[in-house]
């Protein structure tokens, strides 16, 4: 019997919480970039700009979600390497959530106002 499609998703691990900020992340980090390389920064400074603003948001979306997790769920046992590995592989920018990180660097380069 072949897989249909929505046994693949329902496999899949989906969270719109993670697909949100991987969108946000990248789209704002991008538009940073954009931005600090029109005001005349040199290459490097708008790579360390846009690198640390993609960190950041990725590093305070991931706390949230914890932080909720913890809040909703008190009496579940959360194993802190499992979740320490979960939170590393988010910040691959193009690993699991590679879509809405495409998304996101697409939709800022559009509408960047200088095209």
């Amino acid at each position: 019997m072949s897989e249909t499609l929505e046994d693949r998703v329902k496999q899949e691990e989906f969270s719109i919480w993670e697909f949100l900020v991987a969108a946000y992340s990248s789209s704002r980090a991008v538009k940073i970039g954009l931005e600090t390389a029109a005001a005349g920064y040199s290459f490097p400074v708008v790579g360390l700009f846009s690198m640390g603003f993609y960190l950041t948001a990725k590093t305070v979306g991931s706390g949230i979600k914890y932080i909720t997790d913890l809040l909703r769920k008190p009496e579940r046992q959360f194993n802190l390497s499992d979740m320490f590995y979960e939170a590393k592989s988010s910040y691959n920018p193009l690993g699991k959530h590679r879509r809405p990180n495409f998304m996101g660097t697409i939709l800022s380069v559009v509408g960047y106002k200088g095209f």
